[in-house]
C-alpha cells in the first residue's frame, strides 16, 4: 500500500539532502508562504494517485506494486540515457491518455492539496501542454481549431484546483504550454486554446526542442500570446548554449518575462546584462539540471553566482515527481549544497510573488 502524503514528500531530493543541518530542515518546513512558479503537473502526478487510479481500474500501469510503481517512475540518478528517461514519462502520459479527464481531476487535486499541506506552498503556478494531454490535430473534426478533448481536460484542471482550494489555502495560476517537438501548428492550436480560456490563463510557456530553426517557427504562436496579453515564459538554456537563450529573446520580443533554466546564461556578460536591464527572471529547478545533466553537481549550479550578477532568480521543482523532490527538498538542497543563505531564499521568494503571473481566486 502507498505510504501516507506526510511520508511520501520526496526520494532523490531527500537523498540529495541527506545530511542537511537539522535546524535548516526545521526551518524550511517552517516557511509556509513558498511560492512555485515552474511546476510541470503532467511530471507532478502523485504515487499515491496513480496507485489509486490502477487500483479503480481507471488506468492499467501494470505495477504489482506500489514499491514497483515508485522505482519506475523517478529518477534518482543523473540521465543515463533518452530511451529510459522516456520510458518513465510514458507512466506519466498515460494517466492522461487511459484516464481521461476524470483522472485528471483526481490528479490536479492531489497535487494542489500536497503542495499546500506538505510542501508549504502558498502560491502555485501549474503548467500543463493540453496537445501532450489531450491528443493532437489527428483528433480535430470539421472546422475547430483544436481537439475538443483539451476543453475536456481543461475543465478538469479547473474543478481539481477548486476541490483542492475548498480545503487548503493555496492560489494557483496556470500556465499552458506548447511543446516545440509537436511542431507549430500545435503552437497556433494552443493559441486557440489560451484564447478560448484566457480567463483562466495566467501565463504561456515554449518547452522541449530549443534548436534555433525550431525556435524560431513559433515566433507567430509568440506574437499570438502577445496579442492575449499573456506573458511569456519560455524553456531556454537548459544545457543548450547560451547563444540559444539570446536567440529565443531575439525571436519571441518583449513579451518574455521569465525564463525556464537558463544554465548558460552566465556565459554571455552581455546577455546577462541584458536581462537585468529588461528585468527578466530565471526559473531555476537545481535538482531537475542535475538529474537531467545540465550541471555537473549542484555545487556547480550557476544559481549562487546568477543572484551575484544581480539576475532575479526563483526556487522551483520543475517534475517533482519525476525528480522525486519537493519544494521543501530544493530550499534545503540550496542550503546544504549550493552555498545559499536563508535570506537570498527568502528573497528570491519575494522575487516570485513578485513576478509571478496572476493566480485565480
Amino acid at each position: 500500500m502507498p505510504p501516507n502524503s506526510a511520508d511520501a514528500e520526496g526520494n532523490a531530493g531527500t537523498e540529495l539532502a541527506n545530511g542537511i543541518d537539522h535546524e535548516d530542515s526545521v526551518w524550511v518546513r517552517q516557511q509556509t508562504d513558498k511560492v512555485e512558479l515552474h511546476r510541470h503537473l503532467e511530471g507532478s502526478v502523485l504515487p499515491k494517485t496513480m496507485w489509486r487510479l490502477q487500483d479503480k481500474g481507471m488506468v492499467n500501469f501494470g505495477f504489482e506494486s506500489f514499491e514497483d510503481l515508485e522505482r519506475h517512475i523517478i529518477m534518482t540518478e543523473p540521465l543515463q540515457d533518452w530511451d529510459t528517461f522516456f520510458k518513465r514519462f510514458e507512466t506519466f502520459h498515460k494517466v492522461f491518455l487511459e484516464g481521461g479527464p476524470a483522472a485528471t481531476r483526481e490528479v490536479v487535486k492531489d497535487e494542489v492539496a500536497f503542495a499546500a499541506t506538505e510542501e508549504g506552498i502558498s502560491h502555485l503556478e501549474l503548467r500543463f501542454s493540453p496537445h501532450y494531454m489531450g491528443g493532437g490535430e489527428e483528433l480535430l473534426k470539421g472546422r475547430a481549431e483544436y481537439p475538443s478533448s483539451w476543453d475536456d481536460h481543461m475543465q478538469a484542471i479547473i474543478e481539481g484546483c477548486a476541490a483542492a482550494k475548498s480545503s487548503h489555502s493555496i492560489r494557483v495560476g496556470l500556465v499552458a504550454i506548447v511543446s516545440r517537438n509537436y511542431g507549430p501548428k500545435s503552437g497556433l492550436m494552443t493559441a486557440a486554446f489560451a484564447r478560448r480560456w484566457r480567463s483562466d490563463v495566467v501565463g504561456f510557456d515554449f518547452a522541449a526542442n530549443e534548436d534555433k530553426e525550431t525556435t524560431a517557427a513559433f515566433a507567430d504562436t509568440a506574437a499570438a500570446a502577445h496579442q492575449m496579453g499573456l506573458p511569456l515564459t519560455v524553456h531556454t538554456g537548459e544545457g543548450y548554449s547560451v547563444d540559444h537563450i539570446q536567440h529565443t529573446l531575439d525571436c519571441y520580443g518583449p513579451a518574455v518575462r521569465r525564463l525556464g533554466h537558463a544554465t548558460t546564461l552566465l556565459d554571455d556578460p552581455a546577455l546577462v546584462e541584458r536581462c537585468c536591464r529588461q528585468g527578466i527572471t530565471v526559473e531555476s529547478c537545481p535538482t531537475s539540471n542535475f538529474l537531467m545533466g545540465c550541471v555537473p553537481s549542484l555545487e556547480a549550479h550557476p544559481l549562487p553566482r546568477l543572484l551575484a550578477a544581480g539576475v532575479t532568480c526563483t526556487v522551483n521543482t520543475d517534475n517533482p515527481v519525476l525528480f522525486g523532490t519537493t519544494m521543501n527538498d530544493e530550499w534545503r538542497l540550496c542550503l546544504q549544497r549550493m552555498s545559499i543563505t536563508r535570506p537570498q531564499l527568502l528573497r528570491m521568494n519575494d522575487n516570485a510573488k513578485a513576478v509571478a503571473f496572476g493566480f485565480g481566486d
